[in-house]
């Protein structure tokens, strides 16, 4: 059931998102704090040369410059391969005291480590916790994907730690990134999981489609991109209910459009409603789009400072008229759809 201060919680991002955001605040924020990683996947290159990413310090002094943030999103690499992480995540709820939701994806190769991470942010004032532990299909599958033996098991374990910490407030999923063999990772890993946990729900796996991404991901040569396959899975599987349920349904309805057209349907808020941090401050306008727009360093470490330069108006200006490299991504497509929830229920196929 959910808590009172959750739905309260969920209904301030609401309407935050639905409002035109002031320009250079934007409402949602993907940080790549380190390139560092665990393991060696194919769909992601940054492995082979990881930049560690600004230190904690740095981005404890980032967060407090910019407190008008609702919504964080951490990534990697990996982000548990990142010093002084248990100081930096408390460190961030500390620093926003307008946050109302924080998220991250795991490849839950460290269990326990994540596992404590995620208690000692469940007793801080954090009103929402979304954590994703990447599980890419079944252990032999899983394990060859992500290119470390034993992977697999590793990231079932911190799936099943969290899992005891799900409430209103706490939302955990297990992440399957599809590729062309989109088809055998959902179907080895739903019977896998269902095989293990007796309780396994099937709207408890979250499907997303790998991009080709030359500083999110350095993976051009990547060559497995999901195709049909992925596609039939998105429109099949099993959605949660409430918000995200809704976001997921237009995701999957809207994903063939969007990849025949190259743009999001619903249109993209990056640049407005949401932005990118690379892991030594270096500003570009999302995940797919490299387009370098400045490092925050050389403006106090300020977004406002720096979105409001001319780079960043320009890039906005060629999203808008869609010329940037288009992409379907769920950390662009999720938050423009939540914006506009009446146009996304309205659009079709």
């Amino acid at each position: 059931m959910n808590s009172l201060p959750t739905l309260l919680a969920r209904a301030r991002l609401a309407a935050a998102l639905w409002r035109t955001p002031r320009p250079g605040q934007p409402i949602k924020l993907t940080a790549i704090l380190t390139e560092r990683c665990h393991l060696r996947c194919d769909f992601c290159r940054l492995w082979e040369a990881p930049q560690s990413g600004a230190p904690t310090r740095e981005w404890l002094a980032f967060f407090r410059n910019n407190p008008f943030l609702r919504w964080v999103n951490l990534s990697g690499g990996e982000l548990f391969a990142k010093e002084q992480l248990h100081e930096l995540l408390l460190g961030i709820v500390a620093a926003l005291p307008r946050l109302e939701l924080l998220d991250f994806p795991t490849a839950g190769q460290r269990p326990a480590e994540v596992e404590a991470a995620v208690d000692a942010l469940l007793v801080t004032r954090l009103p929402q916790l979304a954590v994703t532990v990447s599980l890419d299909g079944g252990p032999e599958l899983h394990d060859q994907l992500r290119g470390v033996e034993g992977a697999f098991e590793r990231a079932f374990d911190c799936f099943v730690r969290l899992r005891r910490r799900r409430s209103a407030r706490c939302v955990v999923v297990a992440g399957c990134t599809l590729t062309e063999r989109a088809e055998e990772q959902a179907e080895t890993l739903s019977r896998e999981l269902a095989h293990r946990l007796h309780d396994f729900e099937p709207a408890e796996l979250h499907f997303n489609l790998a991009h080709h991404s030359t500083h999110y991901y350095r993976n051009t040569a990547f060559t497995a991109l999901p195709g049909e396959g992925a596609l039939a899975v998105l429109r099949r599987w099993p959605k949660p209910t409430g918000p995200l349920g809704f976001l997921e349904r237009a995701y999957a309805r809207l994903a063939p459009r969007a990849l025949a057209e190259g743009f999001p349907p619903i249109g993209c808020e990056a640049l407005r409603r949401t932005v990118f941090v690379g892991p030594d401050l270096d500003v570009h306008p999302c995940t797919i789009w490299e387009q370098p727009l400045g490092n925050l360093r050389d403006h106090d470490l300020s977004l406002e400072r720096l979105l409001l330069q001319a780079p960043a108006t320009t890039a906005r200006a060629t999203i808008e008229r869609r010329g940037c490299p288009g992409c379907f991504s769920p950390c662009e497509a999720l938050p423009a759809m939540a914006a506009r929830p009446i146009a996304t229920a309205l659009l079709r196929r």
